[in-house]
């Protein structure tokens, strides 16, 4: 999972609050979707229209018993999704939430903490019928799809395969990576090269590192009251991680290409997402352009103060005097590179 999100989504809230994209949430697919929508979505329910997929049809009933009481377009479907439609083996694993179609490799998890290959241990292998994300929103009649979350344990290129359609004009994608043998040694390049294919960048991504059993607890620290683990791991081979690409309409129109509608209601969505992941720079440098570029009412200014960082032992500025007072400022951390280049 990323880590570098926005706990407190102001200028998305705002946008939600204020029904200022009308009758066209954001459609959001999360393919994997065990345990509802991430806490990253939770602020802005209202202005989302949310479908998730988890293969346990117990937890999709729990969830859609969960979410049903509440005023929000929020369901979830007990589908196995992949590339296409037809029947695959669905390996279950001891750990449930590590289930998936391809099974991890024995002889290499052997070669991890006890906690790693136990996790992957597969208990039953079913023979289940799948879909696709194509075949599901054109038999539901879906239409367009703003982001995709998928997280399926190594078959995300798979799954992502059965989108196409939908990634021609998605805003952004959030997946897991499977980095190395593990399950599907193409998964991160095969997953990359597809989605910058659709027009699609990636802005941030999150590692996971594994110590093999030389090093049976990876990195320690030691406090008062004795060793503990430290998490995240510093030690170990990268296995698996989390990417998120997104749109980015300004290179689009610079570069003649067409994936991004410039329209009110796409542009605040956009923004919306870049302010999701910490990209309130980006969100501003859209808004921006869209303001200096097509006729709008949108209140611009108050936007730019809701998308402003707190300023750290200090709190809230305006975008104006966050501005005048960064241009002010040194750029040390120049200097400190010039330090390090070699002649």
């Amino acid at each position: 999972m990323l880590g570098n999100r926005n706990p407190n989504p102001l200028f998305s809230i705002f946008v939600s609050n204020n029904n200022l994209i009308g009758e066209k949430p954001i459609c959001l697919i999360d393919v994997g979707a065990r345990g509802g929508p991430q806490a990253l979505w939770q602020p802005l329910l209202k202005s989302l229209r949310f479908i998730g997929f988890d293969f346990d049809e117990e937890e999709c009933r729990r969830l859609n018993e969960e979410f049903n009481r509440g005023s929000v377009d929020v369901v979830f479907y007990p589908f196995a999704v992949c590339e296409s439609k037809e029947r695959r083996r669905f390996y279950v694993a001891k750990f449930p939430p590590s289930s998936g179609f391809i099974p991890g490799k024995r002889d290499y998890v052997t070669r991890f903490l006890a906690t790693v290959r136990n996790n992957l241990e597969v208990v039953r292998e079913v023979e289940v019928e799948t879909t696709s994300i194509d075949a599901f929103v054109k038999d539901q009649d879906i239409g367009r799809i703003d982001f995709m979350k998928v997280d399926v344990e190594g078959a995300e290129l798979r799954v992502l395969r059965g989108a196409e359609e939908s990634l021609r004009h998605v805003l952004g994608v959030e997946t897991e990576l499977n980095i190395g043998p593990t399950r599907d040694p193409d998964n991160l390049a095969g997953i990359d090269a597809l989605l910058r294919h659709h027009g699609l960048h990636m802005f941030d991504i999150d590692i996971a590192r594994y110590p093999r059993k030389s090093l049976p607890r990876g990195y320690l620290s030691y406090e008062q009251n004795g060793f503990r683990i430290d998490l995240p791991q510093r030690y170990g081979q990268i296995a698996t991680g989390d990417a998120v690409y997104l749109r980015d309409p300004i290179f689009e129109r610079d570069n003649g290409l067409s994936y991004f509608e410039w329209n009110e209601t796409n542009v605040l969505k956009m923004a919306m997402i870049y302010e999701l992941y910490m990209l309130q720079d980006c969100a501003i440098e859209l808004l921006q352009e869209y303001q200096s570029g097509f006729s709008s009412s949108l209140p611009f200014d108050h936007l730019y103060d809701l998308l402003t960082p707190l300023v750290n032992g200090f709190g809230r500025m305006s975008y104006r005097d966050y501005v005048r007072l960064s241009n002010k400022l040194p750029w040390f951390e120049m200097e400190g590179y010039k330090g390090q280049w070699k002649k």
